[in-house]
């Protein structure tokens, strides 16, 4: 459940677009054959991955990155 704590925003920000691009790829018959509980599923399949690979290749980077430009602002700061 770790790994759903990293990514829960970017699931809640972009899950609303996995399910439009959904509706306009899916032929209607395949989407009304799937069903809602299947819809469901790869939506939150789809919008989970995405959230990860974020997270893999632009969020932790970044965060890394800040976290290393604090630290040498601090560490520049305590030489005086």
């Amino acid at each position: 459940f770790a790994s759903l704590g990293l990514v829960s925003y970017f699931v809640y920000l972009f899950h609303g677009f996995v399910i439009a691009a959904l509706v306009r790829v899916l032929p209607p018959q395949m989407a009304s054959a799937a069903g809602v509980l299947g819809l469901s599923v790869a939506v939150a399949a789809i919008t989970f991955m995405a959230g990860r690979i974020s997270w893999r290749f632009f969020e932790y980077p970044l965060i890394r990155r800040g976290r290393d430009i604090a630290d040498r602002y601090e560490s520049a700061g305590s030489r005086g």
